[in-house]
């Protein structure tokens, strides 16, 4: 339940920034909603393939290639800016899908 509203308050937190993207913001997205909630749909349904969690399986596997926070000083600066835009991008694109699935999620109390 928690990582749905978390997801769902930095995904909105996304859509409405101006300002360029944190690192840490985006790692923590990732990490803590998205890859979180893929893993809780893995370990409830075996996959989370044609579930309420298949938005966060699709968005991992989009991003898998993205750098984590431990691998981040390994990478160039214009690395870790394309990779934030790539991420930001992604966000953007799956908004109503992340949305609605937390929101699913959070009302059927299926976490």
């Amino acid at each position: 339940y928690s990582f749905c509203l978390a997801t769902l308050e930095y995904h909105q937190q996304a859509v409405d920034r101006l300002s360029p993207l944190n690192h840490e913001w985006c790692t923590y997205y990732l990490n803590s909603g998205v890859i979180a909630l893929w893993r809780i749909g893995n370990e409830k349904y075996g996959q989370c393939w044609d579930t309420e969690y298949h938005v966060f399986g699709v968005i991992e596997s989009e991003t898998d290639h993205l750098p984590l926070k431990h691998v981040r000083p390994n990478c160039s600066a214009d690395f870790l800016i394309k990779a934030d835009e790539e991420l930001a991008e992604t966000i953007r694109y799956y908004r109503s899908d992340v949305a609605n699935a937390c929101r699913k999620i959070i009302s059927s109390k299926n976490v």
